[in-house]
């Protein structure tokens, strides 16, 4: 894994997003997709118009019949630092499935239909989500990514190492610091679904 360290005003600059943007890390492992095509991996990003930073995956293919594709969307962090932070913790089954999303066929979305919503905005969150502790820096809130369903967060947690899951598991105080630096890899990952499991039945 090559990080790459772009100074101030080189990057590729996207004109219709009107940001600059840069390769972070390029990967060293090729990504080999089910149908056997391969393809070298790098971490790309860019600040967005509400100064969040903004990464996602390009994949490259080494065989020249193909061409370069992209993912969404991966993470939102508050700084470059923060985005560097992500992109150098993931792993190839991370890059594995985000080279599977983004070669999935766009979804087909059906016209919305023109009606007036009852209401002007959604509901107010009763119960928020705990934020996580000054000092720590997590890979990923899993709270929201609870969110969008646990077995999204199971997935995303097995690609993350040790180490990132303990930031985790410190972040958002899951369990004493004594126990989280003695704690293997599977008991870091269950403390952290089931803090979010349950934090979920509250709300």
């Amino acid at each position: 894994m090559r990080v790459r360290d772009v100074p101030a005003g080189e990057g590729t600059f996207d004109a219709g997003a009107k940001a600059m943007t840069e390769v972070l890390v390029d990967y060293e492992n090729t990504i080999a997709d089910a149908d056997g095509s391969r393809w070298a991996a790098r971490a790309c990003g860019r600040r967005g118009v509400t100064n969040m930073w903004e990464g996602w995956i390009e994949f490259v293919p080494l065989d020249l019949d193909r061409k370069p594709v992209r993912s969404t969307r991966e993470t939102t962090q508050p700084s470059r630092e923060d985005l560097l932070y992500w992109a150098t913790g993931l792993t190839p089954v991370y890059l594995s499935g985000a080279l599977a999303r983004a070669l999935e066929a766009p979804l087909i979305r059906t016209t919305p239909r023109r009606v007036k919503p009852h209401f002007d905005g959604p509901a107010p969150s009763v119960v928020h989500a705990p934020a996580a502790l000054s000092g720590v820096r997590p890979i990923l809130d899993p709270f929201d990514v609870y969110a969008q369903g646990e077995g999204i967060l199971i997935a995303q947690l097995d690609a993350l190492d040790t180490q990132h899951l303990r930031d985790i598991v410190l972040a958002y105080e899951m369990m004493t610091p004594e126990r989280a630096t003695g704690a293997k890899r599977l008991d870091l990952a269950s403390a952290i679904v089931d803090a979010v499991r349950e934090h979920a039945t509250r709300v």
